[in-house]
């Protein structure tokens, strides 16, 4: 009786392991192809500014309906049972403004497919394996909003506003270097932090700090 259990907690672990570092897409996405165009709706749960260009964080991801041309009470209250997540590189020349686009609402967005690459050489970087422990399952590239639903989470929103409010605070009063330590350490925003100084923090024994900035 042990020994089948144990081959279907292994084929179970098994399972996991290559849906979390393979680069292979969700049953739904299987057929899509590096740089084709995309239309997704999913729930906006977080985003953030990398190399100047804004990123938007969908969950619940599924392939936009062509039947939704808006969003509608009956389409907001649609049941989203899977837990894909997508990263949405805005196009800069976006119609939405960032303070537009609020968090905790369901959003259409539309953008060129980026897949996750699996390292090709022992020791290379597994953006594959990166993004799917955080849950993201692909990109999508030079993005932009379509729509956008009227139900939204005013208190993540409003916190998000302050922490960019802060970040402002930070530039126009520190440099540039000093300003992306701080906003790692006290907001928890650790894109804007160069090498130089992370490693600075390695060698110091005290990069926990930034592990755990912004919680609390």
């Amino acid at each position: 009786m042990k020994r089948p259990l144990c081959c279907v907690c292994l084929a179970f672990v098994a399972a996991v392991f290559l849906y979390l570092f393979s680069g292979l897409l969700p049953a739904e996405f299987v057929s899509e192809t590096q740089g084709s165009q995309l239309a997704i709706t999913g729930e906006l749960y977080n985003k953030e500014y990398k190399n100047g260009s804004l990123v938007l964080y969908l969950r619940h991801v599924k392939k936009k309906n062509s039947a939704i041309q808006n969003f509608s009470k009956q389409t907001e209250a649609m049941e989203y049972e899977n837990d894909i997540s997508v990263m949405c590189y805005m196009d800069n020349d976006i119609f939405w403004r960032e303070e537009d686009i609020r968090l905790g609402a369901w959003v259409v967005v539309e953008g060129e497919v980026s897949l996750l690459k699996t390292a090709g050489n022992p020791g290379e970087f597994d953006a594959a394996a990166h993004y799917r422990t955080l849950g993201i399952s692909f990109r999508l590239y030079n993005a932009k909003v379509i729509a956008q639903g009227t139900a939204y989470s005013a208190y993540h929103e409003n916190l998000y506003r302050m922490r960019r409010y802060f970040e402002g605070v930070y530039d126009l009063v520190l440099s540039a270097e000093d300003a992306a330590v701080l906003k790692a350490m006290v907001l928890g925003e650790k894109s804007e932090l160069d090498a130089k100084s992370r490693l600075l923090f390695q060698r110091s024994g005290i990069s926990h700090i930034l592990a755990i900035s912004g919680l609390h």
